[in-house]
């Protein structure tokens, strides 16, 4: 079993010292207590979603700081934009985007777009996000961008934007910078969408020879950036 993994959200983490008490929120020192049975003086990891990460100790309701570091920001960061797919499916690739280094997940609505998550499915895929985080500890937490229609997003300029499209050209192999990545929705983009994206700037790019689910794409899509 891996080492344990709390989210810090204490105003000034990041100015502590080696030796100083780190304060757990009320949820994050339950868990450890109750869920993973820990006792003072077991080790813990700490993460603040910003890069941010940190050895400490239990003690009490808190931890003694042992060691930190920063980490950059990933490299390429990938953005996924897409419209949200059904039911569990968006839980589920909202986890998998974590786990797989995606730096953000934007949602996007289109003509055939069939969902459009509200502000409480927003907030519960942020939890869902700051879980995966400390599942898989990266030090950055995924990012839940606020949702826009595709006109709106394609007049907001990007360093790097690719289209997901069956017809385009290979996904390239070295990346860098920020990178947005547009997928359309069950039913696919309208043409004239697709030329609105290639207007925009936005690169036609294959992800493979298979035709996918909305979130198997944007999966496949940070893994094959991302690697």
């Amino acid at each position: 079993m891996g080492i344990h993994r709390s989210i810090i959200n204490e105003p000034g983490a990041r100015d502590r010292q080696v030796g100083d008490r780190i304060a757990l929120s009320e949820t994050e020192a339950r868990h450890a207590r109750r869920v993973k049975r820990l006792a003072d003086g077991d080790p813990i990891e700490l993460l603040d979603g910003a890069g941010w990460r940190a050895t400490a100790e239990l003690e009490g309701q808190g931890a003694i700081l042992v060691a930190f570091s920063i980490e950059p920001t990933p490299d390429p960061a990938i953005e996924i934009a897409c419209p949200a797919p059904k039911g569990d499916r968006l839980a589920q690739m909202i986890d998998q985007l974590s786990q797989c280094g995606a730096a953000a997940w934007r949602p996007l609505q289109t003509e055939r777009s069939v969902v459009e998550p509200r502000q409480n499915k927003l907030d519960r895929l942020h939890r869902i996000a700051d879980e995966a985080m400390k599942q898989c500890g990266r030090a950055h937490r995924l990012e839940i961008l606020e949702p826009l229609a595709l006109a709106d997003l394609l007049a907001r300029p990007h360093e790097r934007r690719l289209l997901a499209d069956a017809g385009g050209d290979a996904a390239p192999t070295e990346l860098s910078g920020q990178v947005q990545v547009l997928l359309g929705p069950e039913g696919g983009l309208t043409d004239a969408e697709l030329d609105a994206c290639r207007d925009a700037g936005a690169v036609p790019t294959h992800l493979g020879p298979h035709v996918m689910r909305i979130e198997t794409a944007a999966v496949a899509a940070a893994v094959r950036l991302r690697a």
